[in-house]
């Protein structure tokens, strides 16, 4: 059997996506699961430059209040995406490598947009966007997304590869974030479909409160319904599910491994929920690049079948802005809490 690293082309990688779906075989299922890892790995050079490029214009553009964060995509998610859509190779993802811009407001949001798709880069955008707050998505989450096609002259070989980039709101990204902490404590992802009729409800209804506050499009479902009646049926559910309290009353301790500090560019964020939950963010340098994909890989191999923890790789240029960017791996939903509190009235 071949070295999977050099198997990485697109053939090698729809080859891998359809044996992950299909084979019962543990060597076979093993080796194209390297293939898939080998093939991922290709993503983080192209998401450490193209993350640059999105700071560097958007500070010469002069926006003031801005969060950026970049994230490699986790291999539990590429797996659950192939088996989803049969028809579907991680060659032909374009959320393998994904960046995100959190900004204050929508006009911010659109602004930002313009800004990082009317640039001279050679980063090409693959037009038209995809405008989830223009047309929210069915289970009301808000954003915009837009898929570049990377472009460098000192690293051809990587051109072509896709990098998603999103755009929301912070009050959106709050919504996002409620969504996925309640997903891992009851161990089912909302975003994907998973989990009970009924949150899924509550979180379509809450996003409609949330468009109407940012002045933005509701759901088609909702949009003839009367803001009064949506408070009603969030009540109600809450009722029942408790979903307020039960994504309120969590929180997690933050272990730093010693070799982290604000200096480094890559980190690995590994949230254990339970009944202490906590996560752990071990950092590496820019320079050790290699070593944060591998220990990256080797975490994620060893806790897959471990339901509590949840492992991901980001670049960014402190811990603080990974608590801003990324805050459902700290179960922080303060923000959707007290919004929505405010529009129901709640003290």
């Amino acid at each position: 059997m071949k070295d999977p690293c050099v198997l990485s082309s697109g053939n090698a990688v729809k080859k891998a996506a359809n044996t992950i779906r299909i084979t019962s075989d543990e060597l076979l299922y093993d080796h194209a699961l390297k293939v898939l890892y080998s093939w991922r790995h290709r993503y983080l050079l192209p998401l450490t430059n193209f993350k640059s490029f999105v700071t560097r214009r958007l500070k010469l553009k002069d926006f003031k209040s801005y969060i950026v964060g970049s994230r490699l995509k986790r291999m539990q998610s590429i797996i659950g995406k192939i088996k989803r859509f049969p028809n579907m190779s991680a060659a032909t993802m374009q959320d393998i490598a994904g960046v995100r811009v959190i900004a204050d407001n929508v006009t911010e949001v659109y602004a930002i947009y313009t800004a990082l798709t009317s640039s001279k880069s050679n980063h090409k955008p693959l037009l038209p966007p995809k405008d989830y707050i223009k047309e929210p998505k069915k289970d009301g989450y808000r954003s915009i997304h837009q898929v570049f096609e990377y472009v460098s002259k000192t690293h051809p070989e990587f051109n072509g590869l896709k990098i998603e980039l999103q755009i929301r709101t912070q009050l959106q990204h709050s919504w996002a974030t409620a969504v996925e902490t309640l997903g891992v404590i009851n161990q089912a992802s909302y975003k994907t479909g998973e989990g009970d009729e009924k949150s899924r409800q509550f979180f379509k209804l809450v996003s409609a409160i949330f468009a109407l506050r940012e002045g933005t499009s509701v759901d088609k479902d909702l949009e003839n319904t009367p803001k009064e009646e949506i408070i009603k049926q969030i009540k109600e559910i809450d009722s029942k599910l408790q979903i307020i309290s039960t994504i309120s009353g969590i929180s997690t301790t933050v272990r730093q491994h010693e070799a982290s500090s604000n200096d480094n560019l890559y980190y690995i964020l590994e949230l254990t929920v339970g009944k202490k939950s906590n996560v752990l963010i071990t950092g590496f340098k820019k320079e050790y690049k290699e070593q944060a994909e591998s220990y990256y890989k080797a975490r994620e191999t060893d806790t897959a079948t471990d339901k509590s923890k949840s492992i991901l790789m980001i670049t960014s240029d402190g811990i603080k802005e990974i608590r801003k960017a990324y805050p459902n791996y700290f179960l922080n939903t303060n923000l959707f809490i007290s919004t929505l509190k405010e529009e129901l009235g709640c003290k």
